[in-house]
């Protein structure tokens, strides 16, 4: 047997012993619910037993549920869970936002030299959550957080208004300027 199924109680049965001592309230409700629920169709002095005897189980469970804290594997398995969602809901939120700033590009008629970047202020610094441009190389994330108090994207926030006049012409030459001076920024 291998390491870790020694380390996880060993055989089956062993498993099974292990889950009933730590989650003995689990069964205990589904039988307390049943004894009582067959109670109810039996009759006489079985029928009253019978649903005491559900009440409680039913009872006792119930009070263990709300008394248990959760296992260390329990929390385990549930962050690891919640971050699989997590990634899979910011993969799908990321998707929808790059089409919403393609269909934004397309209004805006941007060419491949120019980009649209979606940005969340997140008190110290713009986090970039999309970007999108017809060219590749402009579509790459780069720095991806951008500090309030520095770059085009500060002066903005913290005018309302900022722009930048000593660009290079994007359409001189083979652009390279242009996109050497973006980079930069």
């Amino acid at each position: 047997m291998s390491g870790a199924g020694r380390r996880l109680g060993g055989s089956q049965i062993e498993r099974v012993a292990f889950w009933l001592r730590h989650r003995w309230q689990d069964p205990a409700l589904v039988v307390g619910g049943a004894t009582a629920a067959g109670g109810s169709l039996a009759e006489g002095g079985v029928s009253v037993a019978m649903i005491l005897v559900g009440i409680a189980l039913t009872g006792a469970g119930g009070v263990r549920a709300l008394l248990q804290k959760p296992t260390y594997l329990e929390l385990l398995i549930a962050k690891q869970a919640a971050e699989r969602t997590s990634a899979a809901q910011a993969q799908q939120s990321g998707f929808l936002l790059r089409i919403m700033l393609a269909a934004l590009a397309s209004e805006l008629e941007l060419t491949a030299t120019e980009r649209v970047s979606l940005y969340l202020h997140d008190k110290a610094a713009f986090v970039m959550i999309a970007r999108h441009s017809a060219n590749p190389h402009f579509e790459s994330a780069g720095r991806g957080i951008y500090p309030v108090d520095q770059g085009i994207i500060g002066d903005a926030w913290g005018d309302g208004v900022a722009y930048v006049s000593e660009l290079p012409d994007p359409e001189a030459g083979d652009g390279k300027a242009y996109m050497n001076r973006n980079e930069k920024d």
